[in-house]
């Protein structure tokens, strides 16, 4: 199963002001976005990474064509796809207590 892709995006870049509401509203666009979720440090720090959820392989690209090297408040904002065999890792990664802190936001689907 290695190499096929799924919907899960990982965003960077985004300045450390923006809440999980605004990035929805970004990725809306591009079709129903499933979940955000936002890493923080162990302390409540912004980390400028979020993982977003799209119900959608294409739009998950589509997204990813538009979006990947945009700028956002003046910032530069990298977005990629994951392969579905990260997709342990990743959430491993977030369990851990002492790694980065998930906040993760469900929001109004969109249409």
């Amino acid at each position: 199963m290695a190499g096929i892709m799924s919907t899960s995006l990982f965003i960077e870049g985004f300045p450390p002001s923006v809440s999980a509401q605004e990035l929805f509203a970004l990725f809306a666009p591009y079709g129903r976005v499933i979940s955000v979720e936002l890493a923080t440090s162990w302390d409540g720090r912004p980390l400028r990474i979020a993982d977003i959820q799209m119900e959608r392989s294409e739009d998950a690209d589509w997204a990813v064509r538009l979006l990947h090297r945009s700028h956002m408040d003046g910032e530069l904002i990298l977005v990629f796809r994951l392969p579905e065999d990260i997709l342990p890792a990743l959430s491993a990664l977030k369990g851990q207590p002492e790694g980065a802190r998930w906040d993760r936001s469900v929001l109004f689907h969109s249409t």
